[in-house]
């Protein structure tokens, strides 16, 4: 097994030249350091059981131990991430509590392995702030275990329909699984938005019920969260996204109404005078001028 060693070389500038320029100082191989107090606590980093997968998400458990009468709050911060992981920065262990949870995350192309890790807690002291390491764990990043294949689902308002997403296990989950629809747009509702697996399962239906006010569009904002149940911990897979379209009933057209024939001219009441008839009238007007 290679040795590690490390070295030091604090150069210090004792006198300066124009703009500054290093003239003369002195270059020191050894630090000066002195324990004069005790941290007014002890903080330890579980060990977690199970690993972090590519797409997934964790917490780092966090565990404090207070001296009587130290009720600062507790700043915590991983010292370094592998590459591809990533974890909060922002995390305090207040005053009344004695635990904390670090969200850390893997993306899709987090590197797979196992990481000697370590955080860093930082709370005041009498005069000032002071630092302390937890101890170290193995940090075990693995790859994931599912695969998605999404394709868009249309739907119109006050519709129902189903999401179907493509399923491929990519290795034996060993434990009991959840897959939970998240990310479904306002308006949209499912009554089952959580399938278990059961035996080779290679495909997920969730059925969706549309608001009749619903906001027509397109999202893409469907992720679907794996949770693996093992009796040491979870492990949480979330990966998307997939898209659902809401769109405007295509309108029916209406066919013309015919115009009405026109009525018939009534039939004549008397019968119509012959030629003849009409000479002899107009024979006798004649005559009578």
């Amino acid at each position: 097994q290679p040795v590690l060693k490390g070295a030091l070389n604090q150069r210090t500038q004792l006198v300066s030249g124009q703009n500054r320029v290093d003239m003369w100082g002195h270059n020191a191989d050894r630090l000066a350091v002195a324990v004069t107090e005790p941290m007014p606590f002890t903080i330890e980093l579980v060990q977690p059981q199970v690993p972090l997968v590519r797409n997934g998400s964790a917490n780092f458990q966090i565990k404090v131990k207070r001296n009587e009468g130290y009720n600062e709050p507790i700043s915590l911060r991983v010292l370094y991430n592998s590459n591809g992981c990533a974890a909060s920065g922002s995390v305090r262990v207040e005053p009344d509590q004695s635990e904390a949870l670090v969200p850390v995350t893997a993306n899709a192309n987090a590197e797979i392995g196992s990481f000697p890790m370590t955080m860093l807690a930082q709370a005041k002291r009498t005069n000032g702030s002071a630092w302390v390491a937890t101890n170290f764990i193995n940090f075990e990043v693995a790859d994931s275990f599912f695969d998605y294949q999404f394709v868009a689902t249309v739907v119109e308002p006050g519709a129902s329909n189903s999401i179907a997403v493509g399923l491929q296990i990519k290795s034996p989950p060993d434990g009991e699984v959840d897959f939970e629809l998240l990310g479904l747009p306002a308006g949209i509702t499912s009554a089952a938005p959580v399938v278990k697996l059961e035996g080779e399962m290679t495909q997920l239906t969730f059925p969706i019920s549309v608001a009749a006010d619903a906001r027509v569009g397109k999202f893409q904002t469907l992720v679907i969260k794996a949770t693996i149940r093992r009796p040491a911990g979870e492990i949480v897979q979330t990966q998307g996204t997939g898209e659902v379209q809401i769109v405007a009933p295509v309108p029916t057209a209406t066919p013309a109404v015919a115009a009405a024939p026109a009525a018939p001219p009534p039939p004549p009441t008397e019968k119509p005078l012959s030629r003849l008839e009409q000479l002899r009238q107009a024979k006798l007007l004649l005559q009578t001028q």
